[in-house]
């Protein structure tokens, strides 16, 4: 695992996809785990080939995917007509929403794809759709990662909406569908994700979304007068991660430098709020903020110390320390 890890992309590049995850389907999901560090631990990029690979098994429950830090430099306006949109190969192109949407846990049918389009000609050879049933039922497949507790996304940029997806990137809007179906995460990681957050108007909005997935927003009705910007006027309340991911036990924020104060107190007051329907049972554990800066103020730290000294955060850990990236989870 160690060894094919850096080469991994390369395989991807020249066989394929679809045939490396052929190739893979017999590893047990500690060797993809170890795979996926292996890489992230090497000088190579990440593609959409080779998270598609890896996931096509079924069975991967932990994953590291680290990328370039921040996305290839685009022309949007000089590109704008010289975009391949028929461009079916994106096995090699950096990680982008269409790689990271591949660890959603669905159900495939081989068989149904490699059928040809029927026509009134083949009306009266065909058969009854009851003859083929069996041969469908066998032909179906789990792909994505049904099983994943664990995911670290490392160093990944935001998409430039006027980008081409082989420059590189992820959306909040993909991230979110991403957690939402793999609800058994207890292990999430953001090091170091959507540092080029403020290049353009378009990635600042998204930050904002960024934020609004940690701490998602609140009723109009509440009588607090904390966290306005995310308050729900209009009744359609946005989920936070408390709610995304119920089971969710460390999250690893480090190196976030678009995550806000107000954002991480609402995220931790619902948390909270949650727990305490189940007396003296607490889910969250630990929280790393190391590396980001803007967000240790003096205000924040007497905000902490109030509610520790209260016991309304007891159980959960807030850590500045410097986290060890890329490692095989224990």
């Amino acid at each position: 695992a160690q060894r094919l890890g850096p080469l991994l992309p390369m395989y991807v590049a020249a066989c394929g996809h679809e045939y490396v995850g052929n190739a893979l389907q017999s590893v047990s999901s500690d060797v993809l785990c170890e795979i996926s560090i292996a890489l992230a631990n090497s000088s190579q990029t990440i593609t959409d080939g080779v998270i598609k690979s890896l996931v096509q098994s079924g069975v991967a429950s932990r994953l590291v995917l680290k990328g370039t830090g921040t996305p290839l430099e685009d022309d949007c306006n000089k590109n704008e007509g010289n975009r391949d949109d028929d461009d079916d190969d994106d096995d090699t192109h950096l990680l982008s929403d269409v790689g990271l949407l591949s660890i959603c846990p669905r159900i495939q049918s081989n068989h149904v794809d490699n059928i040809a389009p029927f026509s009134d000609s083949d009306h009266e050879k065909s058969t009854s759709s009851c003859d083929n049933w069996e041969t469908i039922v066998h032909d179906i497949a789990t792909v994505g990662c049904i099983h994943l507790t664990r995911l670290e996304l490392i160093d990944i940029p935001l998409s430039v909406a006027c980008s081409k997806s082989s420059l590189g990137g992820i959306s909040i809007n993909a991230l979110r569908k991403v957690l939402k179906t793999c609800p058994g995460i207890t292990h999430l990681s953001l090091s170091g994700c959507f540092r080029n957050c403020h290049q353009n108007t378009s990635l600042i909005e998204q930050a904002h979304d960024a934020n609004m997935l940690i701490g998602g927003s609140f009723s109009s009705t509440s009588t607090t007068q904390l966290f306005d910007q995310f308050r729900c006027y209009n009744g359609d309340t946005v989920s936070g991660l408390d709610d995304v991911l119920p089971d969710l036990r460390v999250l690893d924020l480090s190196y976030c430098n678009w995550l806000t104060s107000d954002a991480l107190k609402l995220f931790l007051m619902k948390c909270k709020q949650r727990d305490n329907v189940v007396e003296g049972f607490t889910m969250l554990q630990h929280i790393n903020i190391f590396g980001c800066d803007s967000l240790i103020t003096p205000s924040f730290l007497h905000w902490i110390d109030e509610r520790r000294n209260l016991g309304l955060l007891d159980g959960i850990e807030l850590s500045r320390q410097r986290q060890t990236r890329a490692r095989l989870p224990s």
